[in-house]
């Protein structure tokens, strides 16, 4: 199988357009269609619908099974790029990580800090994302690591426990609720994050294990949106600690009692490694120090 070809039609799997793989590949249009069809003659089987003008292409059966084994072998030919730039002490090369916002925030910024120390050579690239978005980047071969919130189950990523935060449920400062029961919850508003984040994940499990169905909820794309929107008096949310401490400090937000058993329980946060796909010695040491 020529491997130009192949390279070819993975770009236009992966951008879904003729045109735009031209682009990224700086050849023409046609340049790519011969291509394509040439490793279709190879392999006697259609890989790509082809479209009308304007559209985008579909895969075929064959198409999608190749696109697969393409994503394996380019991933193992910049893994061995990279490994070969990397090999005199991580004097060149390129460090890529996905988290999601919490984590990219709150956790990883102060690992980086100390990476980019003993490495200033490696280029680091931070992706931040909700955790459905990172285990793509993940698959996609976008990042080498990645840091979510909630637990990823696929058969190629190998999810490992790395550290667990505590959560709270917070509220306005002016709240004068002595003590919050499954009930009084349910009357409040409750400010939530879109489906696809960690915290949207665990905040519905929070709901599910106490029988919590909240009269009314209110969608935010970020803990920094709910947490100010909080201090506004705007409704109460199930936070980590970490993103509630600075308007907690000034005292603007504050935990809000629940009785003993609903008490939110620590949630643990996970580090995600593609199973089949070499690291790069940079993601072997972020690794190691993110381990410490």
């Amino acid at each position: 199988m020529n491997l130009h070809g192949l390279r070819v039609f993975y770009t236009v799997a992966t951008q879904h357009s003729f045109s735009l793989a031209a682009e990224a590949l700086c050849i023409s249009q046609p340049a790519v269609s011969k291509a394509v069809r040439e490793l279709e003659h190879t392999i006697g089987l259609a890989l790509v619908e082809r479209a009308g003008r304007g559209k985008t292409i579909r895969l075929t059966g064959a198409g999608q099974a190749l696109l697969e084994h393409a994503t394996g072998i380019f991933a193992i030919e910049a893994a061995a790029e990279q490994d070969l730039k990397a090999r005199a002490g991580l004097t060149r090369g390129q460090l890529n990580i996905g988290a999601s916002t919490t984590v990219a925030s709150y956790w990883l910024t102060h690992l980086l800090a100390h990476f980019n120390r003993a490495h200033p050579d490696i280029d680091i690239t931070l992706n931040v994302a909700n955790s459905s978005h990172i285990e793509q980047a993940l698959l996609q071969n976008d990042i080498e690591l990645g840091y979510v919130e909630g637990k990823i189950a696929h058969s190629l990523i190998h999810c490992e426990h790395w550290k667990s935060e505590s959560l709270s449920v917070f509220c306005g400062s002016s709240t004068t609720l002595q003590k919050a029961s499954t009930k009084a919850l349910e009357r409040a508003t409750w400010l939530v994050r879109e489906p696809g984040s960690g915290t949207r994940s665990v905040n519905d499990q929070y709901f599910d294990a106490h029988y919590i169905a909240p009269s009314r909820t209110i969608t935010l794309g970020s803990n920094e949106a709910i947490v100010h929107a909080i201090a506004a008096g705007m409704g109460i949310a199930l936070l980590p600690d970490v993103v509630a401490a600075p308007l907690l400090a000034i005292d603007t937000v504050k935990r809000l009692p629940v009785i003993s058993q609903l008490q939110p329980a620590p949630r643990p946060l996970y580090c995600l490694t593609h199973t089949t796909r070499p690291r790069s010695p940079a993601a072997e040491a972020f690794l190691r120090l993110s381990g410490e």
